[in-house]
């Protein structure tokens, strides 16, 4: 049962990085450009997944 509420947490996370990637692309059509905020908080998004996916790949 454990197992499987990390596997709903990972594919809600998954999703919402889908999203976030979603929005960037929409940004970059049109604007042509996304801000530095804006890439901040993407980057560190994607950082903070990867780090969570890692993590659990190894435990």
């Amino acid at each position: 049962m454990f197992v499987d509420r990390q596997r709903i947490d990972l594919l809600n996370r998954l999703i919402d990085a889908r999203v976030d990637l979603a929005a960037y692309v929409q940004l970059r059509k049109a604007k042509g450009y996304m801000s530095v905020s804006e890439s901040n908080h993407l980057r560190d998004n994607f950082f903070k997944l990867n780090r969570e996916l890692h993590d659990k790949s190894l435990g």
